[in-house]
């Protein structure tokens, strides 16, 4: 079981939750030909990791939310803070002269 695969199932009811959607409506919503009980439990079995969405679905799913697919496999707080700002990198940054001689 995949970091990405356990973060999907978390990410995936938070987004559901705060759209006040149940899981039959977004199943619907993604897959209108299937009856109402169908299409909650594909969306049980996303939330729960029994099992692993294709691609296209997640990019469904994205458009759905208006997230980036990396939103829906990822929780934002985590990465906000794996994208360290270039002024933070002190390795990209030189020390600033101590001193008028230190300028050469």
């Amino acid at each position: 079981m995949g970091i990405a695969k356990l973060q999907f199932g978390r990410r995936l009811r938070a987004l559901r939750q705060a759209s006040g959607w149940s899981q039959g409506r977004l199943g619907q919503r993604l897959w209108p030909q299937l009856k109402y009980d169908s299409a909650q439990g594909r969306i049980s079995q996303y939330e729960s990791e029994r099992s692993e969405p294709a691609h296209e679905l997640l990019e469904q799913l994205a458009k759905v939310f208006e997230v980036s697919v990396l939103e829906l496999l990822a929780d934002p707080v985590a990465i906000a803070e794996s994208a360290v700002p270039l002024f933070h990198r002190k390795d990209l940054v030189k020390k600033p002269p101590q001193t008028m001689f230190d300028l050469k």
